[in-house]
């Protein structure tokens, strides 16, 4: 009797963890393990900001802290927040210029939630979008629990995000909308071949996603999702209208963000190098260092550790090589063909001083990406949704020492990564940053005329394109309804 209850219990949790669930308790019990770690997730995220109790006082934060400062200073005056009194950062007082202020919806919080439980929220917010987005890709590739678990761990907590966050770049929330771009950026490609309609839509989600990252202010993202998408044209010219598309939309949508900068942000001349070597590739995924780390470089700038930290622990890296290993043994469909090649060339980017050729181009924006090491959150992301899948594929071609190894693996996998975020928590690096003396800033409502005209001109051409892309959409969505319809 013990026996067969030990089988079917065994059974089960094998049909949870390494397969469909069969029955509704299976699905119950699988519903409520995706629960746990999307609550999990929420969890360390509290921790990691304190609960939302922040000094704001390290590093970036200091900005992001008089960035909230303005915008509720608005909201409770009732004033556009033109300019400061003073210059501030990147030496300007256009405030409404510069392209990293967040400016989502959300902001309209800041009238009743101090800076440092917004900033929890906020990035709460993007977490549980990413969560969402993680889950679709997985049912995508149809993967079992426990390889998308550890894809959920890796993605969510590893080193580059972390400790960008944890030094004040708020505008990395974006980062968890990668798993979206990638979502949309397939499909784009594949609806070459379908129904010219739904070939549409693609583009104008593309646009829509690339609006949502100027608007939070994550522009180093929506720059690296359009070279992304442009490299790939080079291995897929049939998907170059589907781009341009996406590219014009979404430059629109962020026009009120980008006009402003281009003319009123002063250029800055301090450059930085990507990884200097292989092994510093390797040290960033695998050696826990801190904030206060440089890496010198001959020619540039020396980099902090926050710009090379791409932590997965001896754990995460381990795994992610083999599952990577098994992927790649599988020939790839062709669609994916200019997704990996944009990803090795932004890869390629990220090394060295290979970058540095682009940046001295007289062109707009060619310098705005003064750090190549950023570059390789694409491929990094990309390559995590491939240890996902070479995981699964491990998990069907050797069962009995995959389920084991990674059940086993997981917990490591966890607490390593644990580790790394308890050192780059945002309370533990201002601990070390007790005595900074912050900006006294106000807005000032004199804005000379070419500024306040480019302010309104960028903004009226990203609401009405914003209303014309919805407008189309539902149109499409009615379009289609009515078309499905059974006939009378």
């Amino acid at each position: 009797m013990i026996m067969t209850v030990i089988a079917q219990t065994r059974e089960a949790l094998d049909a949870i963890l390494f397969h469909d669930p069969a029955t509704n308790i299976q699905r119950r019990i699988h519903s409520a393990l995706l629960l746990l770690l999307f609550l999990t997730g929420i969890a360390h995220w509290v921790g990691f900001f304190n609960g939302g109790e922040l000094a704001l006082t390290a590093y970036d934060w200091i900005k992001e802290d008089a960035y909230l400062d303005t915008l509720r200073a608005a909201q409770v005056n009732a004033e556009i927040p033109w300019r400061w009194n003073t210059a501030f950062y990147h030496d300007t007082r256009d405030f409404l210029a510069n392209p990293e202020t967040i400016l989502t919806p959300d902001i309209l919080l800041l009238r009743w939630l101090p800076n440092g439980l917004f900033i929890l929220l906020h990035v709460l917010l993007f977490y549980s979008i990413g969560f969402l987005a993680c889950m679709l890709i997985a049912n995508r590739l149809n993967i079992s629990l426990a390889p998308f678990s550890a894809f959920w761990l890796l993605f969510n907590f590893n080193g580059h995000l972390t400790a960008h966050l944890g030094v004040g770049h708020l505008q990395w929330a974006g980062y968890f909308l990668l798993p979206v771009f990638f979502l949309v950026l397939s499909g784009l490609i594949q609806a070459q071949r379908g129904p010219r309609s739904k070939a549409g839509i693609y583009p104008l989600t593309m646009g829509l996603l690339l609006g949502l990252l100027f608007l939070n202010g994550s522009f180093h993202f929506a720059i690296f999702c359009t070279m992304f998408m442009l490299i790939a044209l080079c291995w897929r010219m049939t998907m170059a209208p589907g781009v341009a598309i996406a590219i014009l939309i979404g430059g629109l949508l962020g026009f009120g963000r980008l006009l402003p900068a281009l003319l009123w942000i002063p250029s800055r001349d301090l450059l930085y190098a990507g990884y200097p070597s292989f092994g510093t590739l390797i040290d960033a995924m695998t050696m826990l260092r801190g904030h206060e780390l440089m890496v010198p470089d001959e020619l540039y700038t020396p980099s902090t550790w926050w710009e090379l930290d791409l932590y997965l622990g001896f754990t995460g890296t381990t795994i992610s090589i083999i599952a990577l290993i098994a992927v790649s043994r599988r020939k790839a469909p062709s669609d994916l063909l200019p997704i990996f090649a944009a990803a090795a060339v932004l890869l390629l980017f990220s090394l060295g001083h290979v970058y540095t050729l682009i940046q001295q181009l007289p062109v707009p924006f060619a310098d705005v990406e003064r750090v190549p090491t950023r570059f390789i959150v694409m491929p990094l992301v990309l390559a995590l949704i491939l240890v996902m899948k070479g995981l699964d594929e491990l998990l069907c071609a050797w069962p009995k020492i995959t389920k084991p190894g990674l059940l086993i693996a997981l917990p490591f996998i966890g607490y390593e990564l644990y580790l790394h975020s308890s050192y780059w928590r945002v309370g533990r690096i201002e601990s070390t940053h007790a005595q900074v003396t912050k900006p006294i800033l106000s807005i000032a409502s004199d804005p000379d005329t070419a500024y306040a005209l480019s302010i309104g001109l960028g903004w009226l051409v990203s609401v009405v394109v914003l209303v014309g892309v919805v407008a189309y959409l539902v149109h499409m969505r009615r379009h289609r309804d009515e078309r499905n319809a059974p006939a009378r």
